[in-house]
């Protein structure tokens, strides 16, 4: 889990803290393919990728290009603190809070060794997934 402070952005009623209890986000301009939304025009299809790590949040620029970083433009990935600001165009963004998430699992290898231990789960494995997507499916 973590907090951002919106402290800058065209849309001023945009401007504002945001929690987050996801892994992984991305920060856009793009309405539907985002988790927070930068209402700032003179952006393109830039986004941002902003990842929960053990030391911090790695942000980087999903297609390769520059971001601003605590005042500098930057690209590639980089890990910020609590206190540390990055951003696109007018809009930035603080970070206020990160608290580690609780669980730190690589869920793969947890798969395989359950599954290599009692074979019997990747059946019920399958099952959930496929109860998941239907559910999904029937949402949409």
């Amino acid at each position: 889990m973590f907090t951002l402070e919106l402290k800058s952005c065209p849309d001023q009623e945009r401007i504002g803290t945001y929690t987050f209890y996801f892994p992984k986000i991305v920060v856009s301009r793009k309405l539907n393919d985002c988790h927070l939304y930068l209402p700032d025009h003179s952006l393109k299809e830039q986004s941002l990728l902003v990842v929960e790590k053990s030391n911090g949040l790695e942000v980087s620029e999903k297609s390769n290009g520059f971001y601003l970083s605590n005042d500098k433009k930057i690209s590639g990935k980089k890990i910020h603190h609590v206190g540390d600001s990055f951003g696109l165009g007018q809009c930035l963004l603080q970070i206020v809070s990160i608290v580690p998430s609780a669980l730190d699992i690589d869920t793969e290898s947890r798969y395989h060794e359950l599954t290599e231990k009692h074979p019997y789960m990747a059946d019920l494995f399958w099952a959930l997934k496929q109860e998941l997507l239907s559910l999904e499916k029937n949402e949409k």
